[in-house]
């Protein structure tokens, strides 16, 4: 079985990869940027569970092992939502600031 997930570890799509991460990294946080991409990786036959790992792993940095695709997808979302409460962390206290 361990041989069977190299070999499917070594047909992974890098471009493939490095195009929806990119897209996901170019959204920020805008919402309506966002949505689009990640349902299009949702749909598109060509994304394997080893590809949406590796998207997720891209994106979001994702420290804890990620064994599936819903786990993957998980990771991204939730990746975002942390990324809107920053920037909205950062505005708010910008302008909080009396100087």
């Amino acid at each position: 079985m361990a041989r069977a997930q190299k070999a499917r570890a070594g047909d992974l799509d890098a471009v493939l990869v490095a195009s929806y991460a990119g897209r996901l990294k170019g959204a920020k946080t805008d919402r309506a940027s966002f949505d689009p991409v990640v349902a299009e990786i949702e749909r598109d036959a060509r994304v394997k569970s080893p590809e949406i790992i590796a998207i997720a792993k891209s994106y979001a940095g994702a420290a804890k092992k990620i064994g599936s695709r819903a786990a993957a997808l998980e990771a991204i979302r939730k990746r975002f939502v942390e990324l809107v409460r920053f920037d909205a962390k950062n505005e708010l206290a910008a302008k909080s600031r009396p100087w």
